[in-house]
């Protein structure tokens, strides 16, 4: 609001966006601005019964434009209602007048119906909470949306609706002082609304129904059982059979020890895959392999026997194990033990990682032949202090990098980084492998 002199000026806009300025003097009411807006406002025009709004509060008649708190940007809201005789709403009233037609009810715009739905729309599409349903309580109780009149208006005996949307505008068609167009798009609404929400929950009731079931299924009949249940609105776009391949198994090589061959029939093992065999093989005869087979196929077994073999023979020979994770390690530490009790070899298998105890570092610095660790502890307590590693790092014969292709992005640039470091600093010691 600007004064100018003893005027002002006061900005007022309706529901369908058209606003306007009106110039008052300063000791001016809401009454005079509404009786200003009548004659120069086209949606005053329309709707001669409407009320003021500033900052969501209602505007008394008796208020001075002067004596509201209207700060730059603020604007006065017009909201246009619809009058109704207080026979409509009286029970005793109404009973006493039938017969009589009731007064013809002034027609309200078509704009202010659209604003008015566009209101209660989004009011029905706000999330269900404590907070919201007091709100909306609130809302609709200081409101009558069917016949524009509010609570503080009414006298005693009437009736005040409470409820959402929905139940008013029904409630407008019955009274029939509600407009044809807002009645049949609440319906097509709801319909639309009542068919996908019966869709909906008849899907989930039966992937619901069809899930409590605990009995084991083949790939195929899980493919069927998501078709009937969760997949059935068409998630499901392709289905693709890939047949199964026979196994290919061949001996254990003939390069391996008898306390190896011994270890791995203790624990099962009378013959390995075909790319265990290669891998062991090549590991063994000094190259450097990557083993990418699918998960469960025996690739630790790619390198566990090659670095056990090395190490039993070699006893100044040691090995580097490096995960991305430490569940992993601590997992192929319980496996790796496993398999080299079995086989009676005396090597300090050891994890180096934040979790490992400061007073047991200096032990497993100056003893460990088999050191677990990660790319983060490699780079941080490893290299950096390598002379303290020097046994382990001049007689490093075997570096294993499990789970390789984890290794990309930003993680897989610094860890590359990381292994040339190490590299760098093995280059004077021992000739060093990689698996």
């Amino acid at each position: 609001m600007t004064a100018e002199q003893e005027w002002s000026e006061v900005q007022v806009r309706a529901l369908d966006g058209r606003s306007t300025v009106v110039k008052l003097p300063l000791g001016a009411s809401v009454r005079d601005l509404k009786a200003a807006l009548r004659t120069s406002f086209l949606p005053a025009q329309v709707s001669p019964s409407f009320h003021l709004f500033l900052k969501g509060a209602k505007l008394r008649l008796d208020a001075e434009i002067g004596s509201l708190a209207i700060g730059d940007g603020d604007f006065i809201v017009l909201v246009p209602f619809t009058r109704t005789p207080q026979q409509h709403f009286s029970v005793s009233t109404a009973s006493q007048d039938q017969g009589h037609c009731p007064p013809k009810q002034p027609e309200v715009s078509s704009a202010a119906n659209s604003a008015w739905q566009d209101i209660m729309d989004d009011l029905s599409a706000m999330p269900a909470s404590p907070q919201s349903d007091a709100a909306s309580k609130d809302f609709y109780s200081s409101c009558d949306p069917c016949s524009g009149r509010f609570t503080e208006d009414m006298k005693a005996g009437q009736i005040s609706t409470s409820g959402s949307s929905r139940k008013r505008r029904k409630t407008c068609k019955e009274n029939g002082n509600g407009s044809p167009q807002m009645v049949s798009s609440s319906e097509a609404n709801g319909t639309a609304e009542k068919h996908n929400i019966s869709k909906k929950s008849g899907v989930a009731k039966s992937a619901a129904m069809l899930c409590h079931d605990m009995q084991p299924l083949k790939p195929a009949e899980m493919v069927e059982h998501l078709k009937q249940g969760l997949g059935k609105e068409g998630q499901i776009v392709h289905i693709q059979e890939i047949s199964s391949r026979e196994a290919s198994f061949t001996e254990l090589p003939c390069n391996l020890s008898e306390a190896m061959r011994e270890a791995l029939k203790s624990i099962g093992i009378s013959r390995l895959y075909s790319h265990q065999s290669q891998a062991i093989t090549s590991s063994i005869s000094g190259r450097h392999i990557v083993v990418a087979t699918s998960t469960s196929s025996g690739k630790s077994l790619c390198y566990n026997i090659p670095v056990l073999e090395c190490l039993s023979q070699d006893l100044m020979a040691c090995a580097l194990y490096i995960f991305p994770m430490k569940a992993l390690a601590q997992d192929q530490l319980r496996t790796l033990i496993k398999l080299k009790n079995a086989s009676h070899i005396d090597v300090d298998v050891k994890i180096y990682d934040g979790d490992t105890p400061r007073e047991d570092r200096l032990w497993i610095r100056d003893n460990a032949r088999l050191l677990i660790t990660n790319p983060d502890m490699l780079h941080v307590s490893i290299l950096p202090y390598h002379g303290q590693f020097q046994r382990i790092l001049s007689n490093l014969r075997y570096i294993v990098i499990d789970e390789a292709h984890s290794y990309k992005g930003a993680f897989g640039c610094h860890t590359a980084l990381i292994i040339r470091r190490l590299k760098r600093i093995c280059s004077n010691g021992m000739y060093n492998f990689f698996i």
